[in-house]
């Protein structure tokens, strides 16, 4: 049961942006989509609910992303948790421009 007014529409809306930029995403990204990373996010995040980097800066703010410290692409490991942070929108977005 939403605890706030129109959270369950929220969350159905931010599920629904979600596959939508997955979908969008190259065939290369095939990895975000599988199930041993959907479940690591999620427990990741459930672990680690606050933004690491607003966190680190004095601020608490709610983590919206599960992020690679160092990218996939640069040979960091995709599911080790040590190479994870929480962040929220704008921090991710920081960081990736």
């Amino acid at each position: 049961m939403p605890r706030k007014p129109g959270e369950a529409w929220m969350e159905k809306k931010r599920k629904r942006r979600e596959k939508q930029y997955n979908q969008l995403r190259p065939k290369l990204h095939k990895f975000y989509a599988s199930t041993r990373w959907r479940k690591l996010r999620e427990l990741y995040r459930s672990a680690h609910p606050i933004c690491e980097e607003c966190e680190r800066n004095g601020k608490v703010r709610l983590a919206e992303m599960v992020d690679h410290i160092l990218p996939i692409s640069e040979g960091g490991a995709p599911l080790d948790e040590s190479n994870l942070q929480s962040l929220c929108r704008a921090c991710h977005n920081k960081k990736h421009g």
